[in-house]
C-alpha cells in the first residue's frame, strides 16, 4: 500500500511538471508575435527619424559643377577689363564722337552682366559673388549698366544691402527708366519704407523734370494711411500746374476714394 501511494505521488508530480511546461510554451507563443511587432515598430520609428519618407520628394540643391566656376571666372575677368577699358585704352575713343569709348564700355559691361545672369540661371545658383557684383554696378554712372544690374537684382531674393545702395544711388539719378524700375524693386522692402518715403519726397521737390514726373506717376503703391498726410502737404508746396503735382494729387485722391 505504501508503495502504491509513492508511485501515485510521483505520477502526480510528473503530470504537474508537464502541464507547467505546456503552459509556458503557450504563453511564449502568444507573446512572441506581439513583441516582434513592438520591436518592428521601434525599428521603423528609429529609421523614420534618421531617414525621410522615401515617398516624399526632398528639395535638393543641384551640385555646382566645375564648369560653373570656370565660366564665372571668365565673365568676372571680362567685367574687370570692361570696367577699366577707358583707362587702359581698350575702349578706344573716336575723334568724331568723344563718347564712343563710353558707349563701347557700356555695351561691354551690359553684355558681361547679361552673361553672368544667364550663367547663374542655368546652374540655379545664388551666392555672395552675384550679390556683390549687383551692388557694384547698381551704382554705375552708366544708365544701361545700372538698368541691367537692377534687372539682375529683381531676379534675386531681397537683399537689404543692395536696396540701401539703390536708395543712395537714386538720390542723384537723372534716368527716369532706372527710377521707374527701381520703384518696382523697392516695393519688396517694406522695412525701408521711411528711407524710401524720404527719397521720393526729395525727388518730387528737387528731382529733374522727367524723374520727378516718373515718381509722381508710380507713387500709388507707396501711399498708405501713415504717409498720406505728408504727401498731401508736399503736394500743396509744388507748382500748381506742374505735371508732377497733378499726378501726385491724382494718386492721393484715388487713394482716399478707396
Amino acid at each position: 500500500m505504501y508503495k502504491i501511494v509513492i508511485v501515485g505521488l510521483v505520477l502526480i508530480g510528473v503530470g504537474a511538471f508537464i502541464w507547467q511546461q505546456q503552459q509556458t510554451e503557450q504563453h511564449a507563443d502568444v507573446n512572441t508575435p506581439a513583441q516582434a511587432v513592438v520591436a518592428q515598430q521601434a525599428e521603423t520609428t528609429e529609421e523614420g527619424n534618421a531617414n525621410p519618407d522615401p515617398m516624399v520628394t526632398q528639395p535638393q540643391k543641384p551640385p555646382v559643377e566645375p564648369a560653373f566656376y570656370q565660366a564665372r571666372e571668365n565673365i568676372m575677368a571680362n567685367l574687370e577689363t570692361a570696367r577699366t577699358c577707358q583707362q587702359t585704352g581698350s575702349c578706344k575713343a573716336n575723334e568724331q564722337d568723344p563718347r564712343a569709348a563710353m558707349f563701347e564700355q557700356e555695351k561691354r559691361l551690359v553684355d558681361s552682366l547679361q552673361s553672368l545672369q544667364d550663367l547663374y540661371a542655368e546652374y540655379q545658383q545664388q551666392d555672395p559673388v552675384l550679390d556683390q557684383t549687383i551692388n557694384e554696378f547698381i551704382s554705375s554712372p552708366l544708365g544701361r549698366v545700372q538698368f541691367k544690374a537692377l534687372q539682375m537684382m529683381q531676379q534675386q531674393p531681397p537683399n537689404i544691402g543692395n536696396a540701401n545702395s539703390l536708395i543712395t544711388t537714386l538720390d542723384n539719378s537723372y534716368d527716369s527708366k532706372v527710377v521707374q524700375l527701381a520703384l518696382q524693386e523697392l516695393l519688396r522692402y517694406p522695412s525701408l519704407s521711411e528711407q524710401v518715403d524720404a527719397l521720393l519726397m526729395k525727388t518730387l521737390q528737387t528731382g529733374s523734370v522727367y524723374v520727378s514726373r516718373t515718381v509722381a506717376k508710380e507713387i500709388t503703391p507707396y501711399l498708405n494711411a501713415s504717409n498720406l498726410d505728408a504727401y498731401q502737404a508736399l503736394a500743396k508746396t509744388l507748382p500748381t500746374q506742374a505735371a508732377k503735382t497733378k499726378l501726385l494729387q491724382s494718386a492721393i485722391d484715388e487713394y482716399r476714394q478707396h
